[in-house]
């Protein structure tokens, strides 16, 4: 999330600052909120349309035909450099031998025989002549999931970033911009009219599938991949806009004067019109948003618990309500503790290195990376600890919320960079800006899917199975439990 928010932010800062720079002064502030929402609502355009088409539920007769679910054989061990890729010859796995021998075999039991089929793992001999561990698995949706995955946070961020802008520049406009109360409302306004472009899309997407359907049963299939990752991008788009756009209320009324769209209240302000006073004020309102974060994940684990006992689930526009909610709080603890770490900056600079030098920017963001850091290890060993669903939840949204808080800081040192390079070529300020900051996004997001977000998803998998093993031994059998009614009788 990190490394998405980084190279997400530079992409979207290149166009924004192109489009405001040729539009803003043409047209007006209150025309430009409307181009905003235009540019927000491309990546949204562009989110569906990756993740629809990765999923196979549009383009030609070939992609869509393509069996996608069926299981193979693959190398387990995660040391060579042939991890995941398929068994040339799956005929050679142990389990597949084993199988075909039983088959062959008459006196070998129906149940024996499903049994061998059920096999997950096993081994298998490579072209050196040693047994490697070998997994059967889903490549293919595998390899779906994981694009999908990779473009929904990348449009996710993308959008974000342009539904902050918008929301920021309807905030500093008209009546909006004269008291905190009205500056809230853009927020509220900005979440409708995303929902209604969500919904709009929601609605093509139906027709798409329905118009290119070959098989039922296996649209079905791809649909609820697709939509599982648009629902998740969705989710990101309302965090981020909300959350960012929430705290500069709060900052606006901490100290009297809204921030720009970019959350920037000019050079000096802090050192000139803030003390610690404010800061530990918005530090404080940081900590009750992360309060208000835990709350809200024992609500969602409450309903959970209450849906697993009695059969009736909570409705899933409660539940992603509350996903939203439980996340958007824990955001605003990030956001409030970068605007007051920065605030602090500007008041008193460490070793007297001014925050508008690069060396202050590096210097800020090293040690708001390390506090994080220390943050995630207490996070980690509280979730490896914990079998509450609860704490599960809490953890992960404290963490989406660090990835922001390291992101945004490490991008605030690339912007400053990029800005002296730009300044070497007065005439093409913004040109060189956006070329740059395109070229980064380009050079990073084929390693970043390949390499990070893969093993981050690996990660994530084998961390789920552990849980849901877990879960599964602690959870007393059926019979076990009617063993004692049974004595009792």
């Amino acid at each position: 999330n990190t490394i998405s928010i980084f190279m997400a932010v530079l992409f979207y800062q290149g166009n924004g600052q192109v489009l405001k720079n040729l539009l803003e002064e043409k047209i007006g502030k209150s025309l430009m909120v409307v181009v905003q929402f235009l540019h927000c609502f491309l990546y949204v355009i562009a989110l569906n349309a990756f993740i629809s088409y990765g999923s196979g539920l549009w383009g030609s007769k070939h992609h869509r035909e393509a069996d996608i679910f069926s299981e193979t054989w693959l190398w387990d061990d995660s040391m060579t450099i042939s991890y995941e890729e398929a068994v040339p010859d799956q005929k050679s796995v142990r389990a597949v031998k084993r199988l075909d021998a039983a088959k062959l075999d008459s006196k070998t039991t129906k149940e024996r025989i499903q049994q061998l089929e059920a096999a997950k793992k096993s081994v298998a001999v490579d072209q050196f002549g040693m047994e490697v561990p070998v997994v059967k698995k889903k490549k293919e949706e595998d390899r779906v999931k994981r694009r999908n995955k990779c473009w929904g946070i990348l449009f996710a961020h993308l959008a974000g970033f342009a539904t902050i802008a918008a929301g920021g520049e309807m905030q500093n406009s008209g009546i909006f911009r004269t008291h905190p109360l009205l500056a809230f409302i853009p927020v509220i306004i900005t979440t409708f009219i995303m929902m209604g472009v969500f919904r709009i899309m929601w609605g093509i997407l139906e027709k798409v599938t329905k118009a290119y359907m070959i098989d039922r049963e296996k649209t079905e299939k791809r649909e609820e991949i697709a939509k599982d990752f648009i629902v998740e991008a969705e989710n990101d788009i309302f965090c981020l806009a909300i959350s960012f756009n929430t705290v500069q209320v709060v900052r606006f009324a901490v100290t009297g004067f809204l921030p720009n769209a970019e959350g920037e209240e000019g050079p000096g302000f802090a050192e000139e019109s803030l003390d610690w006073e404010h800061i530990y004020i918005l530090w404080g309102i940081g900590v009750g948003f992360m309060l208000v974060s835990v709350v809200v994940a024992r609500i969602r684990a409450a309903l959970e618990s209450k849906g697993e006992k009695t059969g009736e689930e909570a409705s899933f526009n409660t539940k992603r309500a509350l996903d939203v909610l439980l996340v958007s709080t824990a955001m605003c603890f990030a956001w409030c503790t970068l605007w007051g770490a920065r605030w602090g900056w500007e008041i008193h600079p460490l070793f007297g290195i001014s925050m508008e030098t690069m060396d202050g920017r590096i210097l800020l963001a090293l040690v708001l990376s390390g506090i994080s850091l220390l943050g995630i290890f207490v996070l980690d060993y509280i979730d490896d600890t914990s079998t509450s669903e609860a704490a599960e939840k809490s953890v992960s949204a404290a963490i989406d919320a660090i990835s922001v808080l390291v992101g945004f800081s490490w991008e605030h040192c690339f912007d400053g960079a990029v800005m002296i390079i730009a300044k070497k070529s007065p005439t093409n300020t913004m040109t060189t800006k956006f070329v740059m900051g395109v070229g980064i996004f380009l050079l990073l997001a084929s390693p970043w899917r390949r390499f990070i977000l893969k093993r981050a998803i690996q990660l994530d998998e084998i961390s789920k199975a552990r849980k849901a093993k877990e879960k599964d031994e602690a959870t007393p059998p059926a019979a076990a439990m009617a063993a004692p009614a049974v004595a009792a009788k």
